[in-house]
């Protein structure tokens, strides 16, 4: 992604192109991938079907850009945190972005919590929504802006807590931090 430029690239075969976005022209706009509208995109992930996922911080959203085309997947607002259904869930400066087997996995910056996107639903796998830096079951972790975020072929999950400066794992199986 280029966040200043409001682009995102693709690279092969050592040519760059841009595979959505209006160069500099800020906005949020789902459309034909050439004419949609980005604020900053930061985070990408691709998933099995070939789907192309997309942060968008500044406008609190996940976006996706399958067959041509930009859509938002979930629309948040600022200070705004609702697990649910992808049409009413919300994020509050959504950074990083990973694919695994089970869905998306979304590190949400301001809401200090990392989130799960799973056939449609979005709900909280780690985090209490306060800032601070605690290891433990998943429920009562803590982070201190959680930034990137990645996946591992034996479903931990792997992120970067800025804040904090220390790489975080979370571990499907046993429900935990460390």
């Amino acid at each position: 992604t280029a966040p200043q430029q409001h682009l995102v690239f693709a690279l092969e075969d050592d040519t760059l192109t841009i595979v959505a976005g209006s160069p500099k022209n800020p906005g949020y706009k789902d459309t034909y991938a050439a004419k949609a509208r980005f604020r900053a995109p930061q985070g990408i992930a691709i998933s099995d079907s070939g789907t192309v996922y997309v942060m968008d911080p500044q406008a609190n959203s996940l976006r996706a850009i399958r067959d041509g085309m930009v859509l938002t997947v979930v629309r948040g607002r600022p200070g705004g945190f609702i697990d649910g259904a992808s049409e009413t869930a919300q994020f509050d400066r959504p950074w990083g972005i990973a694919a695994d087997a089970k869905g998306l996995v979304v590190a949400d910056w301001l809401n200090q919590r990392i989130r799960r996107i799973e056939k449609g639903v979005v709900r909280t796998i780690a985090g209490t929504g306060a800032q601070g830096y605690y290891d433990g079951a998943a429920s009562n972790a803590r982070f201190q802006d959680p930034c990137d975020i990645s996946t591992d072929p034996n479903g931990r999950i792997l992120v970067s807590d800025s804040g904090n400066h220390r790489i975080r794992l979370i571990d499907q199986i046993t429900n935990s931090v460390s």
